[in-house]
């Protein structure tokens, strides 16, 4: 009889649902989605669409953009503001921001006397990428092979520091922003949970329901994601699972340029101009994992992720985390992050020994951690044995901590001689070779009598890297063909000694 009772109820609550499921239109009824990516909600209201335009529609002006313009800093041959004369290139053309946000010698702020009140380091360094010589010429104008070659060089600087308009900044950072702290979090958790990557599950979905693709291709595929909250927003996925840039293959290269000439088309139909857009490209995050055992190397001061050294315990099995010692928790073992333990504010009152428990208490592992530095300018050094050859040597300029390696070379430039000419664009750059191979120590062979070289030598370790140029002149030589710069200008001797 109760169970009668109970019917009506139960046909009204399914009538409703029902009823509700049918009238909902994501078209025209405000909601709320998910953004898995940032663990946040996002409001929709897409009954505003319905909003009569009242605004004027004009057409675009017709102004003309010259090929080179002199003025323009970043054009072939053109002077900076700080005196730097580009080279005459004819591809892309990366430097050293002249004006960066940041310096990879930033000093420390201190400690804080209030939790109020906190400042921390920001180190780093900034590069501008020039794509294409021409000052009319954008992505979308460019030619697929001039793209790939954009996306090379994309490639190349994410390698070396461990976009669009004719040209990008690129940032390396020794701190995490909070958007991709996020991201990595999120996607971890995910991985987690579910064994396999956010981003491929949801470009499979997204494919099955095809309702938000713009483009796809053999590699790649270009969809409005579910949880856009910007007009004309769009997400660029490989449809295998890469990491980074540099592990693009050959094919995927050439797919990535063409369908970014595709859609960068799109973009300046739909206005019928030139559309003004930011573009990241979110690689994965490049956190120091510790090693297991003393000496153990992880961070730098900021973000650090800790690991289980491989085969400890269950791939994805939830611990508790706690400093070696002490019985205060650190990390639960409903974080979503599994076996891995994220430190958000590392110091070096954080080295040290980290263990982790299991659900039953066992001892799940343990991992040192000692931090590492950003990579700070080296003493570079140069001497000439004789008139066609000379050597730079380097040192670092602080201890890292970290495994370092150094990137040499160099570029050419014509000094003005009697005849008063004019210095010419900078040639190269060439490799230094460093002789013995890995040697803090490389050789310029065949240098030329008129001529003034700029050596670079850039110290690179898995939080960044730092550069040193220096400007050696060996026309010099011939003038004061046994002169020592340093420690006395006037001391003569058999080599030239340049130091900074």
């Amino acid at each position: 009889q109760s169970r009668r009772a109970e019917c009506p109820e139960q046909r009204q609550r399914a009538l409703e649902a029902d009823a509700m499921a049918t009238s909902f239109r994501a078209s025209e009824h405000q909601h709320i989605r998910y953004n898995p990516l940032q663990d946040e909600w996002v409001l929709v209201s897409a009954h505003r669409m319905k909003r009569p335009w009242q605004g004027q529609v004009e057409p675009p002006p017709l102004t003309t953009v010259p090929r080179h313009d002199p003025h323009n800093p970043l054009c072939p041959g053109a002077t900076r503001a700080n005196g730097e004369v580009n080279p005459d290139y004819e591809g892309t053309f990366v430097f050293d921001n002249d004006f960066p946000a940041l310096q990879p010698d930033a000093p420390s702020s201190g400690p804080s006397d209030h939790p109020l009140f906190q400042a921390e380091a920001a180190r780093g360094v900034c590069k501008v990428m020039c794509f294409h010589p021409w000052s009319d010429v954008t992505l979308p104008l460019m030619s697929v092979p001039e793209i790939r070659a954009v996306v090379d060089a994309w490639a190349s600087v994410t390698e070396e520091l461990g976009a669009q308009y004719p040209w990008v900044q690129v940032w390396a950072s020794s701190f995490l922003p909070d958007v991709a702290q996020r991201e990595e979090r999120c996607q971890r958790a995910y991985q987690n949970q579910h064994g396999e990557p956010l981003l491929m599950e949801y470009g499979r979905q997204e494919l099955l329901r095809k309702e938000r693709l713009v483009l796809t291709s053999e590699h790649w595929l270009v969809l409005v994601p579910f949880w856009a909250v910007w007009p004309f927003q769009t997400l660029l996925l490989p449809r295998r699972h890469v990491r980074r840039l540099p592990e693009l293959t050959p094919a995927e290269r050439d797919d990535l340029s063409s369908i970014m000439k595709k859609l960068l088309t799109k973009y300046d139909n739909l206005f019928e101009t030139s559309f003004p857009y930011s573009m990241g490209w979110h690689d994965e995050q490049q956190l120091l994992r510790a090693e297991q055992g003393p000496g153990g190397r992880g961070c730098s001061p900021g973000v650090c992720l800790l690991s289980l050294p491989p085969g400890l315990g269950p791939p994805r099995a939830p611990v508790s985390w706690f400093r070696d010692g002490e019985t205060r928790l650190l990390q639960g073992p409903d974080s979503g992050l599994g076996p891995e333990l994220v430190l958000a504010r590392a110091e070096s009152t954080d080295e040290g020994t980290y263990i982790c428990r299991t659900l039953d208490g066992a001892l799940g592992g343990m991992v040192t951690l000692r931090l590492g530095y950003p990579p700070a300018r080296p003493v570079v050094s140069c001497r000439a044995a004789d008139y066609e050859n000379f050597s730079c040597t380097w040192s670092p300029g602080q201890a890292s901590g970290l495994p370092t390696r150094y990137l040499t070379s160099y570029r050419k430039k014509t000094v003005p001689g009697a005849d008063g000419q004019r210095m010419s664009p900078s040639t190269g750059p060439w490799p230094c070779s460093q002789e013995p191979p890995g040697a803090a120590r490389c050789v310029v062979h065949g240098a030329e009598f008129w001529s003034q070289y700029r050596i670079n030598v850039t110290e690179v370790n898995p939080l960044g890297a730092s550069t040193r140029l220096l400007d050696v002149s060996l026309q010099s030589i011939c003038e004061y063909p046994v002169l020592e710069v340093s420690p006395d200008p006037y001391h003569r001797d058999t080599r030239l000694d340049l130091r900074v």
